[in-house]
Formats: C-alpha cells, sequence, structure tokens
C-alpha cells in the first residue's frame, strides 16, 4: 500500500502520532530533501522527488505490493499537494491519505485568528 503523509508546516511537533508511525514503519520514504531530511535519523531508504516524478510513479507501481511506501508531502495532502500528482500519474494505485497541518493552518493559529469564508 502506498501512504500519502502531509507532514505539516516544518516542524515535526505538529506531525500526527499515526502518521509518524506510519512513516517510522515504512520500507521506502519518496519526498523532497527538505522533508526526507527531517526523517534521516530512520535509515531509510529513500527517493527525492525532482524532476522524475514519471520515474517516481513507475516505482510506486511497480513495487506497491512488496513494499510499504510513504510519499512525504509538505503541509496538507488536500490543499496545493503532491497527493494530486500522485493520483494522477497512478490512477490504478490505492493510496492511502494522512492529511497534516497546511500553513494557512498554522498561519491563523501564529495570528490568533480564525479563518472567516
Amino acid at each position: 500500500m502506498t501512504k500519502i503523509i502531509g507532514i505539516g508546516p516544518g516542524d515535526l511537533a505538529f506531525l500526527y502520532p499515526k502518521a509518524q508511525k506510519e512513516i517510522e514503519d515504512a520500507d521506502i520514504l519518496i519526498g523532497g530533501k527538505r522533508n526526507l531530511a527531517d526523517f534521516a535519523h530512520l535509515n531509510k531508504e529513500t527517493m527525492v522527488i525532482g524532476n522524475n516524478l514519471k520515474e517516481i510513479a513507475a516505482y510506486i507501481a511497480t513495487h506497491q505490493e512488496e513494499k510499504n511506501i510513504v510519499v512525504l508531502a509538505s503541509g496538507d495532502t488536500g490543499l496545493f499537494s503532491i497527493a494530486q500528482v500522485m493520483k494522477k500519474y497512478l490512477p490504478e494505485v490505492e493510496l492511502t491519505f494522512y492529511p497534516g497541518i497546511s500553513s494557512l493552518q498554522y498561519l491563523w493559529q501564529k495570528c490568533k485568528s480564525v479563518w472567516k469564508g
């Protein structure tokens, strides 16, 4: 199974415990360099996301049955996220999404305010 996990605004203290457990249990972590650096202490196999999205999608499609794959997303998986790209490239793959705190949520919290839509 492949999981897309939002890791929040850059402070791992905001990472949900379930998301942390899924990351710890992963066989491979896929993400941007900064995202992967946050989890280097886990000594996992990694793939860096760059201009290689088709290669990453091919890897996931090929290894989804044998490996526990986690794609790390900055912020929230539902807001301007790599999750949408993965859905586009992997329509046949079952993806599970774990939301993270978005930069907008973090901003409102820092401003001690609420979003008024």
